[in-house]
């Protein structure tokens, strides 16, 4: 993909001929209508728009591959004229932000004046998501989302506020796990949205539980989130963390939920003092060891293989070729290892498929620590 940075990006024209003319005519005449602002626009090998019209291409180790060229093009803008309606008659509160957003690309956000009205200027083509929003967690924050599709002529957009969706739960501890946390108040929790888009570039909405555990989110946009656990305010002690957060019977923590409008989300977080452990010693095939490996521990489930989960993580060895794995989740996970990994790649599919060809079973409990010794082997 090739793209022009967007502090240099500025829209350009070409002054028309006709506009050359009028340069040179006498003073006093109409001034002609102007040519539309033109910007370059994301392009995908080899001229495509979005990634999913992209061709991909095949390279070979030690291979030079050339005649993989772009073409950047320059496309007409548009200018959006965003109004946006309260519920009430009171004029529009300044903290309200606009925004636009296409194929996860192009966001650009305005302020609304009192009068709810704000410009976003110069959008290339495409298929826009926008999103008018009130302040981060203010009480009365309300919400309009809208879609519309942009050629290069402005266009006006009216975006209605309403109430979001409330989500509401409580913090637990698991039964039977020791002393209790000295107090459940000051845990700060948060919906983390399940993709990146526009509502992600709002911000993760963030709570805080009082002293009982009970916590509560208001007016949030409705879409998929994940329950996120960020902070323990130091009043917990003995190093407790999440086991679980269930929206009815889907895990929060691993799995993005649908949250609606309309209704109130239930959450129920469970607190326990320790999750799993995995540890062992990885040797190569001489037995000894192997710390210029990297060993990955991850779940079967497919579903499970996304950035930020808490079911897959990777490992390098000591020296001495021990590794651990702490705060693993129970369950069943494959256990393998790779040389040449890239950061993060341990979340890509392809790469997963690959090593569970060459992984081993392990299954591990809450509060249990799993020794599992690896050795290289060649297949």
């Amino acid at each position: 993909m090739a793209e022009v940075s967007p502090i240099l990006a500025t829209p350009t024209r070409t002054a028309s001929q006709v506009e050359w003319q009028w340069l040179t005519a006498p003073t006093g005449s109409a001034p002609p209508a102007t040519t539309p602002m033109r910007v370059y626009a994301p392009v995908f090998h080899p001229a495509a728009a979005s990634q999913g019209d992209a061709v991909p291409i095949t390279v070979s180790a030690g291979e030079e591959r050339g005649g993989v060229d772009i073409r950047l093009s320059l496309n007409p803008t548009a200018n959006l004229d965003v109004n946006v309606i309260p519920q009430t008659t009171d004029p529009i509160q300044e903290n309200v932000l606009a925004m636009a957003e296409e194929r996860t690309r192009n966001v650009a956000g305005r302020r609304v004046d009192p009068s709810g009205h704000a410009v976003i200027p110069s959008l290339p083509p495409g298929r826009y998501t926008v999103v008018a929003k009130s302040a981060q967690n203010a009480a009365s924050a309300l919400f309009g989302m809208a879609n519309l599709d942009l050629a290069g002529t402005d266009q006006v957009l009216s975006i209605q506020l309403q109430p979001g969706a409330d989500v509401q739960g409580k913090v637990t501890v698991t039964q039977g796990a020791g002393a209790p946390p000295k107090s459940l108040a000051g845990i700060r929790i948060s919906l983390s949205p399940g993709t990146v888009g526009v509502v992600s570039a709002l911000g993760a909405p963030v709570a805080m539980t009082d002293a009982s555990g009970a916590f509560a989110f208001r007016n949030v946009i409705p879409d998929r989130y994940r329950v996120r656990i960020i902070e323990n305010g130091g009043n917990l002690g003995g190093g407790w963390v999440a086991r679980s957060a269930t929206i009815g019977s889907t895990e929060a923590l691993d799995s993005p939920v649908e949250v609606r409008a309309g209704g109130t989300t239930q959450v129920t977080v469970e607190l326990t003092p320790r999750l799993g452990e995995l540890t062992g010693t990885f040797l190569d095939e001489s037995g000894r060891a192997a710390p210029d490996y990297f060993v990955v521990a991850f779940s079967p489930d497919e579903s499970a293989w996304v950035p930020g989960s808490r079911r897959v993580m990777a490992v390098r060895p000591g020296l001495d070729g021990h590794f651990q794995f702490v705060n693993l989740p129970a369950g069943e996970y494959l256990v393998g290892a790779a040389t040449d990994v890239d950061q993060y790649q341990w979340f890509d599919r392809d790469f997963l498929r690959e090593l569970s060809g060459v992984a081993t079973r392990v299954v591990i409990a809450d509060g249990v620590t799993t020794t599992k010794d690896l050795k290289i082997s060649r297949r």
